[in-house]
């Protein structure tokens, strides 16, 4: 499963501006592996826009 978190990471990346590719990694199956660092990656890469919306609360959550 950790090997699958650089692939989680590229997709997300590439799809960050958009709110399928936001919501990527509240959804996915990794979610057990991922630690508060990867979500606080993540969450940093998004939009000013993406960070306000209502489906990056969960994500910010994870950060805390």
């Amino acid at each position: 499963m950790k090997e699958r978190i650089p692939l989680l990471k590229k997709y997300f990346n590439e799809n960050s501006n958009t709110i399928v590719g936001a919501l990527l990694p509240n959804f996915c199956t990794l979610n057990e592996v991922l630690k508060k660092e990867d979500y606080l990656e993540m969450y940093n890469a998004l939009t000013l826009s993406m960070r306000k919306s209502d489906y990056e609360k969960i994500s910010f959550e994870k950060t805390n």
